[in-house]
């Protein structure tokens, strides 16, 4: 099953633009819609030459998968769980992340 987003803010793509004053269909929708203002309003106060400049200030980069292989507490792992999802709802009623945790 596919859901539709609409979107809020104008775009050159080919997404189905919400009509003004319309209110989120779904959670994602209303996800999205709040996020491209979010975005929208800090691209007004992003100063993208300044950013660059303090490029050279910033540490080397480390490679991540290099670290997480040389970790003495083998294996190392990044997971994510999940009682609910926003487009799903409940994944999983009896949910206890410590035990899911330590399954994994």
């Amino acid at each position: 099953m596919t859901m539709q987003i609409r979107r809020c803010l104008n775009s050159t793509q080919d997404y189905l633009i919400a009509p003004a004053n319309s209110q989120p269909d779904n959670i994602l929708e209303k996800i999205v819609w709040h996020k491209e203002k979010e975005v929208a309003l800090a691209r007004q106060s992003f100063a993208l030459k300044a950013a660059i400049s303090y490029l050279k200030f910033a540490p080397s980069v480390r490679n991540f998968s290099q670290a997480l292989r040389s970790n003495p507490n083998q294996p190392a792992l990044i997971a994510e769980v999940k009682k609910a999802s926003p487009s799903k709802g409940i994944i999983r009623n009896n949910f206890d992340p410590v035990a899911i945790a330590q399954a994994y």
